[in-house]
């Protein structure tokens, strides 16, 4: 990026203009053969601005550079055009210069003075004389002329006590992001900048020096991402030619693409991202473009409401006036608006959602504007996703933001919507300072991605998960355990090796994998294993069981709370103790989120009498259940001659048989000729008399006697009694999730009302359920740390504790990784049970 800050050295002194510095950038990467996506984000910016090189001019002077001419019949580079006489002589003309902007002469010769108009003359001789001057007092036509000219450029200059409004990014190029220290500096001004704060307030807040938030909020000026909230221009001393110009100003993508590549080629969100923007757009306007008033005027309302903001003295009052309602969400929600094609406009909402880390209670209406376009006929099919993310989004936001309801708790505020990445960047104790300086209550999306710890205390209160663990996998088996009840479960450490699974997840035709930091996935039992090896390679991975004993998938139930007294039905009766007991623990009734139910049904076998009249209603039960009956236990094959005229067999698992059915079955299974199903008996008939009256010691020793008068047990066959399948419920509680949810509308609704309905914001019920929360994050948290300074050694296998041992869970920058198999049966936890060919003992 060119150093603005330095533009009197550089640009006086060594004669490099920026537009000089871009055209040698392009120069050298051109040169190297480097692709677009070589250019730092802000970098791309700037050469968009000046040269007016996006992405597609850059592949097509690529594809100019390596055209080559036939001469003689043969092909040959010798008559390849340069590089820099494909880029272009001077800066775009249509550059946006604003009123305020500061005019200083750059390197001037007595040659180039010779070739300057009288009117350019007299602006380089009154800057010389008098010192710079903001450009609005100059003809802007002569002021354009000089600038193409390279002999002057521009200061654009910040005031400690200016205040900023950051608009939706318009020409935004998401290249990369290449980790240096001003970048970095960039981006965490980015998710601070507020127009109610100052620069300095910035500074302080950020513990930054003030130099340096200058100079980055300058260049965002510079760039067109946030503008002054007012300005010390008098309009009146405006140049004539600036007023038409400042109304047909208008900012557009030059472009015809804007293409995102992550830096970490391993992330596939934002691989999705980078094809959801791979899209050419036409130009759009800017909506957002300076109005000469806007910038101009000073009135003195709005004087005295920057003093009040920006003054230490202001008071409490006017301080609550200038918090909102924080909303919490992570880069799901803007992969979805910008995947989802819901329309060009919000693609440049999502873009500030995912750059800058915010959007402002400012451009809320404009983005709601957007979300009512979306049509809800299209949320069908595997793209449906995207569509209700987008609806439950925006009807989240028309409910908590300025809701009158909400006026009594003193929460009848704007709403900022805020990635939780983007609080990353910034320390623990600056993203507290930040939060509760400009929010009274945080809503978080849910599910909230577990690796970000972006909240360190309960000092603001929070509907949503205060600790990145209790969206981890580590909560599940903390409620597990203290529950007793909860689905088979594996948590395996990322480079763990195993050759098969336990035999209670082993029995499972469907399994639920969790990789770490990413939504579960169905993988069939039969393949998991193969997904396991790949998966252990990289970050550790959580099995549960996900099918019944009649290998179905399990039917599944979210149940939002706070739990009201009608909602748990009759179907989840039995688990209604457990619920009450979740209640408690958790504090439900004081927070907002969903329990996760799953239906792990049970079938047994009762005997009923033909002449029963319920006989008939349960075998249509079982009919219309379509349920397959367990396989009855048959006769041992080694049962004496004698006693096989007693055993009646009974017959194979199946559906119920008729009379024909059953007689073709016997005859079918009489006639089986295989040394496997044994010999036929002397009684039968079946067998020759020179064998029957032999001895039997005579027989191979491998040979048992075929067991005969097979009979099926059903209602024909003359049986008094018949099994039937009976099928129960078996609802588990599988998860706990706190927030407010985007994937599904009908639960999103019930949730926000419930918001909205039982006093969750209400003060003394955000307390209590902060203070209860401490506790039960510090027995939360020391359950990770013995689980993860546990040495195992059953098996011959131990892993000793690793990396998350030695420090306190809940102080890391990151959530601990298990560095030892951790397994919940169902009932309690414990060591990992032996498995098939894992372990082998020494003879």
């Amino acid at each position: 990026l060119f150093p603005y800050h330095l533009s009197d050295v550089v640009i006086k002194g060594l004669r490099m203009t920026p537009f000089q510095y871009y055209v040698m950038v392009l120069e050298s990467i051109m040169g190297q053969e480097k692709s677009y996506d070589s250019l730092p984000n802000f970098t791309a910016v700037d050469c968009l601005r000046l040269l007016g090189i996006g992405r597609n001019q850059y592949i097509d002077l690529m594809n100019k550079t390596r055209s080559k001419t036939k001469f003689g019949g043969f092909s040959t580079s010798l008559f390849r055009k340069s590089i820099k006489s494909l880029l272009p002589s001077k800066p775009v003309s249509d550059l946006t210069i604003l009123p305020w902007w500061v005019l200083q002469v750059g390197f001037v010769t007595d040659d180039d003075v010779k070739l300057l108009t009288k009117p350019e003359k007299a602006i380089i001789d009154q800057i010389i004389d008098t010192g710079p001057c903001p450009v609005g007092h100059l003809n802007h036509k002569d002021v354009v002329s000089l600038y193409l000219k390279g002999l002057i450029y521009f200061d654009v200059f910040i005031d400690d006590n200016d205040h900023l409004v950051m608009p939706p990014l318009e020409g935004f190029v998401m290249n990369r992001v290449t980790g240096d220290y001003f970048e970095t500096l960039l981006y965490k001004i980015f998710v601070s900048l507020d127009e109610h704060t100052s620069v300095v307030e910035m500074a302080n807040l950020l513990e930054i020096d003030l130099p340096l938030v200058k100079d980055a909020v300058s260049l965002y000026c510079r760039l067109g991402f946030a503008k002054k909230k007012s300005t010390d221009l008098d309009s009146d001393s405006i140049h004539p030619s600036w007023i038409d110009q400042i109304e047909q100003n208008r900012v557009s993508i030059r472009c015809g693409s804007i293409v995102s590549v992550s830096s970490d080629e391993e992330d596939s969100l934002l691989k999705e991202l980078n094809q959801a923007l791979e899209t050419d757009t036409e130009s759009w306007e800017d909506t957002s473009a300076l109005d000469l008033k806007d910038e101009t005027d000073t009135t003195t309302a709005a004087t005295a409401d920057t003093a009040s903001v920006s003054g230490g003295g202001s008071s409490g009052q006017d301080k609550a006036a200038g918090k909102k309602i924080g909303f919490l969400f992570d880069s799901t929600l803007t992969a979805y608006l910008m995947m989802g094609n819901l329309s060009p406009s919000l693609k440049n909402h999502a873009v500030t959602m995912f750059e800058v880390g915010k959007l402002s209670d400012e451009s809320m209406d404009a983005f709601i504007t957007e979300l009512d376009k979306i049509s809800t006929i299209e949320a069908e099919g595997e793209a449906g996703v995207y569509f209700v993310a987008a609806i439950t989004l925006k009807d989240t936001i028309v409910n908590l933001r300025n809701n009158s309801s909400l006026k009594c708790h003193d929460l009848c505020l704007g709403l900022d919507l805020v990635r939780v990445e983007s609080l990353q960047s910034l320390d623990q104790n600056t993203v507290s300072r930040l939060l509760q300086k400009n929010y009274s209550l945080l809503v978080s999306m849910a599910p909230l991605a577990h690796e970000l710890r972006s909240l360190t205390s309960h000092a603001l209160p929070n509907l949503g998960p205060s600790l990145p663990e209790l969206a981890s996998p580590w909560f599940k088996f903390f409620l597990y355990s203290k529950l007793g009840i909860g689905p088979a479960s594996l948590l395996l450490p990322k480079g763990y090796k195993i050759r098969a699974l336990p035999h209670v997840l082993q029995s499972c035709s469907v399994l639920l994998v969790t990789t770490w930091g990413h939504e579960p996935s169905e993988v069939s039992g039969n393949g998991v294993l193969a997904v396991l090896q790949d998966a252990l390679l990289h970050s550790p991975v959580l099995l549960q069981a996900y099918s019944t004993d009649t290998q179905q998938k399990v039917k599944t139930k979210l149940i939002s709370f706070p739990l009201e007294d009608n909602q748990c039905s009759d179907d989840i009766e039995q688990f209604a103790f457990d619920m009450e007991k979740v209640k408690d623990l958790f504090c439900l009734t004081s927070c907002c989120g969903y329990v996760t139910l799953a239906n792990f049904q049970t079938t047994e076998k009762q005997q009923t009498s033909h002449n029963d009249s319920n006989s008939s209603s349960l075998l249509m039960k079982v009919e219309e259940e379509k349920l397959n009956d367990e396989q009855l236990s048959t006769a041992s094959a080694d049962v004496a001659p004698t006693a096989a005229a007693s055993v009646r067999q009974q017959s194979p698992a199946g559906q119920l048989m008729t009379a024909d059915s059953e007689q073709l079955l016997t005859e079918e299974l009489d006639a089986i000729d295989c040394p496997m199903a044994g010999q036929v008996s002397a009684e039968s008939g079946a067998v020759p008399a020179d064998e029957s009256s032999a001895d039997k010691s005579q027989l191979p020793p491998a040979a048992v006697t075929r067991p005969s008068k097979l009979c099926i047990d059903s209602s024909s066959a003359g049986s008094t009694n018949n099994h039937v399948t009976i099928t129960k419920d078996n609802w588990t509680l599988v998860d706990i999730t706190f927030g407010v949810p985007l994937f599904d509308a009908e639960l999103n609704g019930e949730i926000v009302k419930k918001i909205l309905c039982h006093d969750l914001v209400k003060r003394e019920n955000l307390e209590r359920l902060g203070l209860h929360f401490v506790a039960v994050e510090k027995e939360f948290l020391s359950f990770i740390r013995n689980c993860c300074d546990t040495s195992v050694a059953d098996n011959g296998g131990g892993v000793e504790g690793g990396g998350g041992s030695s420090e306190n869970p809940g102080e890391c920058e990151e959530v601990p990784f298990p560095s030892q198999p951790v397994w919940f049966d169902g009932a309690s936890l414990g060591p990992l049970p032996p498995v098939n060919n894992q372990y082998v003992p020494r003879l």
